[in-house]
């Protein structure tokens, strides 16, 4: 007997419905088509599109779409192109589901620099100071998303990096500097997530343009002379602020504004009394330990009274501008600034210490020789050594001003 295509009627489309008492009804055409009638809660009634089909031994069911997208000719059409895929041996299902991921794959390939910019700045600003991130979206939003923000990470190069960049390199080499570390890793974060393969655009950008050093004026930051630097800390004592005990925490460490405003509680090993700080944090992007001493680990614990809660991973919740507010109260900006008291504390490595001059480089976070002695340079015996060093500073810093004037330049021994 031949199979009968097209029974049904425009009528019989438009009126199909269960039948009383029933919830649905599958209504044939002929070849593979299908009309279901579905009775809503409030009795309304819901007409789709069915294609089912059998192929190896297995039943499959492929839905077409609502009577209000597709009508009766155009499902004709559509279950026509399915049963032509059935003879040539493609499963109908299977190619859907193919094209779908194929739509996925093309959608996710859309994805633009700016939404991976903005997701990579999500994941990452729990742990960034308000400050630092308020910096990443302003200057993301000033100098970069206007020239590639809308491009797929994919379709970036380097003559578009060096575009971003270049125009502001002689007025701003700072701020492009960091610009373009910012590009370089949103860029790898990129391709982590599949966005792009081979070489990041951004890494070897900088040698294209004029080193820094030749363009920018260095400026070098006003440092409080060391002997005036157990007076100050006697003040800082007095106020008792999360600012003013970051820059306690700042000045004994010898530590950078940005590394302290990043501290956090995983950081700190209490048993060991040291601090690790990832290559994230770092200037040099590598590693960097910091042996603690008994006034940094009394910080420390006054510190965890002011923990605004367990979300709050960070030891100094604050930014840069509370400890500027602070010294502001006994300095001005001419005698001495924040950054400044790296070169107070060098200064009296040299001055008042026999610690060797590597020692104290370490401890600023400088690199020291070649990539081989930087490796001898952090074995056990030279923390131990740097561990002396900072004892040995944290114990001027704390010492009475009028004692540490009255000892005048006696010098801090080794064994010491």
């Amino acid at each position: 007997m031949a199979r009968i295509v097209g029974r049904l009627k425009s009528r019989q489309v438009t009126n199909a419905k269960p039948k009383r008492g029933k919830q649905w009804a599958v209504i044939p055409d002929g070849g593979n088509l299908y009309l279901q009638a579905t009775r809503g809660k409030d009795g309304h009634i819901s007409r789709s599109w069915l294609f089912k089909y059998e192929l190896a031994g297995k039943r499959h069911e492929l839905g077409l779409g609502g009577l209000h997208t597709l009508s009766l000719a155009e499902a004709r059409d559509k279950a026509r192109g399915f049963r032509q895929q059935l003879l040539d041996g493609v499963d109908p299902l299977a190619e859907r589901r193919k094209q779908r991921q194929a739509l996925i794959a093309e959608q996710a390939k859309a994805v633009t620099f700016k939404q991976r910019a903005e997701q990579f700045m999500a994941l990452h600003e729990k742990g960034w100071s308000a400050e630092h991130a308020s910096q990443w979206r302003g200057s993301l939003k000033a100098y970069v998303y206007s020239k590639i923000g809308g491009l797929a990470p994919a379709a970036i190069d380097s003559a578009m990096v060096l575009n971003v960049v270049q125009p502001h390199w002689q007025s701003k080499t700072v701020t492009m500097q960091r610009v373009l570390h910012r590009i370089e890793q949103v860029l790898d974060y990129c391709a982590t997530c599949g966005d792009r393969t081979g070489d990041n655009p951004a890494r070897n950008v900088a040698r294209a343009l004029p080193k820094p050093a030749t363009i920018t004026k260095v400026e070098r930051h006003p440092a409080l002379p060391y002997a005036d630097m157990p007076a100050l800390m006697a003040d800082l004592r007095k106020v008792d602020t999360v600012g003013s005990k970051a820059l306690q925490f700042l000045i004994m460490t010898a530590s950078r504004a940005s590394e302290i405003l990043q501290a956090t509680w995983s950081e700190i090993d209490f048993a060991e009394r040291k601090w690790t700080r990832p290559a994230e944090h770092m200037k040099g992007r590598e590693d960097h330990v910091v042996p603690l001493t008994k006034p940094m680990l009394e910080i420390l614990r006054q510190m965890q009274d002011y923990r605004a809660g367990p979300g709050e991973n960070r030891i100094f919740p604050r930014g840069e501008h509370d400890m500027r507010r602070v010294l502001r109260k006994f300095k001005s900006p001419s005698e001495c600034d924040v950054h400044g008291m790296r070169s107070t504390f060098r200064q009296w490595a040299t001055e008042r210490t026999n610690f060797a001059d590597h020692i104290a480089e370490i401890a600023l976070a400088h690199k020291v020789g070649g990539d081989i002695e930087r490796v001898y340079k952090r074995a056990a015996e030279m923390f131990d050594r740097r561990r002396k060093l900072m004892d040995a500073w944290a114990t001027f810093c704390t010492k009475p001003p009028a004692r540490a004037r009255a000892e005048g330049d006696n010098v801090v021994s080794l064994r010491a």
